[in-house]
């Protein structure tokens, strides 16, 4: 969201009013002169100060500038992006579905240029954790074809062969972020120079011993990278709406709600599906001790 604003004289703040016909109230102690939208979505509040003038301000996205335009060229863009470490060329990946007993993991990577931070702020993307379900399926279909993104999936079943192999989860972790930035320098000719953001989940020496052919890209670890650079930010959201997808598919195959998580409840209902079909097995992680302490 583009935020803009300026100070104004009471006639141009009356002017504004009456153009869009919002309601004021001027017996109200309240510092808000006026609080509305526009028919094109974008929310105008005009602030009273002691000197008898009024701050405007413009809450918007593509058209916010067109819409200042009419009444001054004197404005303030406020900055949206002072939570970001970078918001210029970037690659970013994450990872969802590690800590669920049932379900794959999923990995994204997506690739944002400084144009695509305007999406980025137009909807609101922040680490999928803190955006409830709903949010990302809602969203998802429309950023999907948005962003320039690649991503796996792990389905249990190819978790436990790599763990029979003596694959650690870290191990497959690691592999699965290193083929998506691959895939996507690949498909979209990104070059070298563009760094690459990893949300932390090993140290570099320890990843850069469990692959090979690691991108030449410069590679930068960040705990709760979602935070500080909005490509993981992108790829945790695009990340769980794949993986929100899966778990659909999931409970029809299985024709039963299925909770997240790996908690005691989780062991309930795998103990009851257990018993209707041997099928569920394909669906959990059959390193998780839910699997090991009910066989």
């Amino acid at each position: 969201m583009r935020q803009i604003k300026f100070d104004a004289s009471k006639n141009l703040a009356d002017t504004i009013k009456d153009y869009y016909k919002f309601n004021t109230d001027e017996d109200s102690n309240n510092l808000e002169y006026f609080n509305g939208k526009t028919d094109n979505n974008i929310r105008i509040i005009a602030y009273k100060k002691k000197n008898g003038e009024y701050t405007i301000l413009f809450k918007g996205y593509d058209n916010i500038v067109a819409e200042v335009s009419k009444f001054t060229s004197d404005f303030t863009e406020i900055s949206t992006e002072a939570a970001w470490k970078d918001t210029s060329s970037q690659i970013g990946s994450d990872e969802v579905g590690v800590g669920d007993f049932f379900g794959p993991v999923v990995v994204c990577a997506t690739y944002l240029t400084k144009s695509d931070m305007d999406l980025v702020n137009k909807y609101q993307i922040k680490d999928s954790k803190k955006m409830n379900d709903q949010k990302i399926r809602e969203i998802g279909p429309k950023i999907l074809k948005m962003f320039k993104h690649t991503h796996l999936y792990c389905n249990p079943s190819k978790i436990s062969d790599l763990e029979e192999k003596s694959w650690s989860m870290h191990k497959i972790m690691t592999n699965l972020h290193n083929k998506c930035h691959i895939d996507l320098i690949n498909k979209y000719h990104i070059d070298s120079s563009v760094p690459v953001y990893v949300d932390q989940f090993d140290t570099l020496r320890v990843y850069m011993n469990y692959c090979q052919n690691i991108v030449d890209n410069p590679l930068v670890f960040q705990t709760k990278g979602e935070t500080y650079y909005p490509s993981i930010a992108v790829s945790s959201v695009i990340a769980r709406y794949y993986f929100l997808t899966y778990w659909d598919d999931m409970e029809k195959v299985l024709d039963h709600q299925i909770p997240k998580g790996a908690s005691k409840d989780v062991d309930k209902v795998y103990q009851l599906l257990k018993k209707k079909s041997d099928k569920v097995d394909k669906f959990v992680k059959q390193h998780f001790r839910n699997y090991k302490e009910q066989q």
